[in-house]
């Protein structure tokens, strides 16, 4: 098997690697020849060009499209919608809202009120603390005891010493350097 193709796993479809498929299918060539230009699995390609086929109707006929720039594009805003906001409708949040409020208000922890509720959340507990963080739900940040309690955790920034040949070392002392290299 390729190692190349293994690389590449699980990355996606970049600009280029979309022009490569639209020039590829322009020329005939088949989904796995385009595949292995690219260094991706020919099911990957063939799944590219389904999802984002263009359908023009022209007289008697049916065509479809596939443009490198049209899909690259749908794809970004595919991947930035599915990342922001939440998952949700309206009416599942208000169930949802209608459920865990109450319970929290009477001092349960969340994490009680996931476990004994599993079946009727449709989501992650990670998610409920989003939610209530984000104030999507009625309740706030200060109704979770724990969650107030706790400072926020600092991410530690590494301090890289100066190695011993820099120490002491100016800007001078590398002009110097380089002068007496030429």
């Amino acid at each position: 098997m390729n190692t190349f193709i293994e690389s590449n796993k699980g990355k996606h479809f970049t600009l280029s690697d979309r022009i490569s498929i639209e020039a590829g299918i322009e020329k005939g060539w088949s989904f796995k020849k385009i595949a292995d230009e690219l260094g991706k699995s020919p099911s990957s390609v063939s799944r590219e060009v389904r999802r984002h086929l263009i359908f023009s109707p022209h007289y008697y006929d049916d065509f479809f499209f596939y443009r490198a720039k049209h899909s690259h594009d749908t794809s970004l805003e595919l991947r930035s919608s599915s990342r922001s906001g939440i998952n949700l409708s309206p009416e599942e949040l208000d169930q949802l809202n209608r459920l865990v409020s109450p319970l929290i208000k009477k001092g349960q922890p969340l994490s009680h009120i996931f476990l004994s509720h599993m079946e009727d959340i449709p989501c992650c507990q990670r998610t409920l603390y989003s939610y209530v963080d984000k104030q999507y739900l009625s309740v706030i940040n200060l109704d979770l005891p724990r969650k107030v309690r706790y400072k926020k955790r600092k991410k530690k920034q590494l301090d890289t010493p100066v190695p011993g040949y820099r120490k002491n070392r100016t800007y001078r002392d590398l002009l110097d350097f380089l002068s007496g290299c030429f």
